[in-house]
Order: structure tokens, then sequence, then C-alpha cells
């Protein structure tokens, strides 16, 4: 499906030893979606995130642990059904029960900047006063997030780097301000909200 293209180049720019878990988790989000559109589905999106070098490790509900190998990958889909509102999640450990979302706030917000979000990418760190080889940035910037949208026949992807995010006083990044007002940073926000009052509320379950 050429419409995973951006989840692949997301999951798979690891470092080779994770690997194996970035194709595992593509793999179940590949499935997950796939069945999805063919029951009908016709309004989803993938969101994926990875910050390279964080590692987590889970009990299963087998009483066995997994631990992420490398880099710790979450993602989640989104999706509405029969005028309901759902949301399943997937790492590296596997597949979750679907969560029936009670407050349509991230679907509605997606829908009303849906041409935005088709449309306008967030624009690289520019600045006018370039780094130099006497003094480089020193900060590491580790965490992507990337997002692919089905709508209908059309579907269409948008991505970030941390780094885009980021304003250094001295080398100041014109793209600051775009860039943290973009309709696709606050479609994020409100996900990792949504999951973690999903996981506070213990609604967040393993399904395996």
């Amino acid at each position: 499906m050429k419409q995973f293209v951006l989840i692949s180049v997301l999951l798979l720019s690891l470092p080779l030893f994770a690997q194996n878990d970035a194709q595992y988790v593509e793999g179940l989000l590949r499935d997950h979606v796939e069945a999805l559109l063919a029951e009908g589905v016709t309004e989803v999106f993938v969101r994926a995130n990875k910050c390279e070098g964080s590692v987590k490790r889970f009990m299963l509900r087998d009483g066995s642990w997994c631990t992420s190998n490398g880099t710790y990958i979450e993602t989640a889909v989104v999706y509405a059904k029969d005028e309901q509102l759902y949301l399943t999640k997937i790492d590296n450990c596997g597949l979750f029960k679907t969560v029936q979302l009670e407050d349509p706030k991230i679907f509605v917000y997606y829908k009303e900047h849906e041409l935005l979000l088709k449309t306008e990418r967030l624009k690289e760190y520019d600045t006018d006063v370039p780094y130099t080889d006497t003094k480089s940035r020193t900060e590491v910037y580790n965490c992507r997030w990337a997002y692919v949208f089905f709508t209908g026949p059309e579907t269409f992807n948008s991505r970030y780097d941390e780094i885009q995010l980021t304003n250094d006083p001295e080398h100041p990044n014109k793209n600051f301000e775009y860039n943290n007002n973009h309709p696709l940073v606050a479609l994020e926000a409100m996900v990792d909200d949504t999951l973690k009052s999903l996981e506070s509320q213990g609604k967040l379950n393993r399904k395996y």
C-alpha cells in the first residue's frame, strides 16, 4: 500500500538493531488499517511517534516481559465508524484493545483543518545566522512524528521532526512560530493528551 510509505520511512529510519521492531509495528499497522478499510471504514488516520534511544519494558497479559528493541515506537489508529470514534494503540510489544472515544474533539479538529493538513507542511529550521564549524549545535533532538490520513478515496500524509519546533536564541528559527502553530502540531498534542488520559484511566489494555 503506497499510503504506508511515509510510516515505513519513519519506522525504518532507525539503527539496524531496531529495525526488526519497526517492521513488526509497521506490519501490525498495515493489517489493522487494511481490515478497517475492508469493513468499509472511510475515515481513518494513523499517527506514529518515535524518539531514538527511548527504551521501554512492559509486562504482557501472559506474565512475560517485552522490551522495545533499541527505540520505543508508539502509534495510534483513529477512525470513525457508525457515527462513533475509536482509537487503537499499537507499539513494539503488540496491539491494544480498541477504545471508543467519548469526546470527538480529535476528529472534529482533523476535519475542520483537513485542507491545511493536506496542503501545508511544517517548514525546516531556517536561520539567518548559520552555525559554523567553530560553533555547532550541541542539543540533540531525537523525536519525530508521522501521520497518514485516509479520507474516502484520498490518502495524504505529513510529518515533522522535533528540531522544527525549537528555537536557538543565537540562531533564531524563522519558522518557529509558524511551525508551533501548525494544525498538525495541534492535532498531535490532542492525540498525545488522549493517549495519556486513556492510560491514566486504565482504558489502554493490551489485546494479548
